[in-house]
């Protein structure tokens, strides 16, 4: 995988010509429940065509992404992930001290997510400072403007992602791996009524062990890490959309509006509706 990786990350940075850059605002359109992640993704197309739709400018715009187009789809903003033409796209993925760098060849046109797209995908040992800042920069007005800027950083995020890669993998045994797999998991099906007990099954391992690997990597339980998910997106559905309290606890995750609203009060020190009152309030 990794050698894999590493040459179309070369064939990137040598011969590709990075062409345009999009920087997607917030939007979340109503019925849409796909999870928005907590990281940074930024999108390289390598061949094909794309049609990706993105909030540009306070409207919902679908995108023709070509050859050499390239995007940001920043932490916790919804990304579509449009899948109904053939293409393949390079995605770098700075996570909680490593990189995730994943290729996806779109063979042929689907419908939706499930099945989840083939891919390749590789795991650094690190993440320099230097590539953390390349994509603060990369989101910055300077770069959204400047299209030669915007190339540049790009470019720079692969050179840097490139060396990363070539120190190798995770430097952690295959529990790292499995508990990455299982964060993962999480991140993306926290708004479905998951359980220890269906992560467990859906990897072939014991739910102890699931418990075991939270708590030894991120020191906490599966149960509490599900629940910060699910707070998460509650806190930004409050913050960015008008749904009522009544209707957004089913697309967090949460089983009643009444287990949602006492455990909100709990967590944050507020009601769901003050928290949005109040933070509504202070913006205006």
């Amino acid at each position: 995988m990794r050698e894999k990786i590493l040459a179309l990350m070369r064939e990137i940075h040598s011969n590709l010509e990075l062409r345009r850059f999009y920087l997607p605002e917030p939007y979340r359109p109503p019925g849409y429940n796909k999870n928005p992640q907590p990281y940074d993704r930024l999108l390289i197309l390598l061949s094909g065509i794309k049609n990706e739709p993105m909030n540009l400018h306070g409207k919902l715009t679908r995108v023709r992404l070509e050859k050499g187009d390239f995007y940001l789809i920043r932490k916790a903003i919804w990304e579509y992930t449009a899948l109904d033409t053939a293409h393949e796209f390079f995605c770098i993925i700075p996570h909680d001290g490593y990189l995730r760098l994943v290729w996806y060849p779109i063979r042929k046109p689907q419908s939706g997510h499930d099945p989840w797209p083939e891919n390749v995908w590789f795991h650094t040992k690190g993440v320099s400072e230097s590539l953390l800042h390349a994509f603060e920069i990369l989101k910055s007005p300077e770069a959204s403007e400047n299209p030669e800027t915007a190339a540049e950083c790009a470019k720079l995020i692969v050179t840097l992602s490139i060396l990363e890669a070539e120190k190798g993998e995770l430097a952690e045994n295959k529990a790292r791996q499995t508990f990455e797999r299982l964060r993962h998991f999480v991140e993306y099906n926290f708004t479905s009524p998951i359980t220890r007990e269906d992560a467990a099954r859906h990897f072939g391992l014991t739910p102890a062990y699931v418990s075991q690997l939270f708590r030894r990597y991120l020191n906490r339980s599966f149960v509490d890490y599900l629940s910060a998910c699910r707070f998460d997106l509650a806190k930004r559905m409050l913050l960015e959309t008008d749904i009522p309290i009544k209707n957004l606890y089913a697309e967090c995750g949460f089983e009643n509006e009444i287990h949602f609203i006492r455990r909100f009060r709990e967590v944050n020190g507020l009601s769901p509706g003050r928290f949005r009152l109040r933070h509504t309030s202070r913006s205006s």
